[in-house]
């Protein structure tokens, strides 16, 4: 219960809104991350590749965040 609580928070959400394309396949992803109830607004960058055929895409991207400002864990 301390970090996930899982039983409680079964999932953690991130809802973009609005999308920049910087080019070159570089996007950043605005919106807000909800974990552990804790709702805050958030930037996602992220690279998108689409297969020439359209029928496939890749997306990675990688944020840092703050446990504690969702209240995961302690601060021992």
């Amino acid at each position: 219960p301390d970090w996930f609580d899982v039983e409680k928070f079964p999932e953690s959400e991130f809802k973009a809104e609005k999308f920049d394309d910087l080019g070159g396949g570089k996007y950043i992803a605005h919106g807000t991350l909800t974990m552990r109830g804790v709702a805050m607004p958030l930037d996602l960058p992220f690279t998108l590749e689409v297969a020439p055929d359209g029928k496939m895409a890749k997306a990675r991207g990688e944020v840092v965040l703050n446990r504690l400002d969702y209240g995961v864990g302690k601060v021992w």
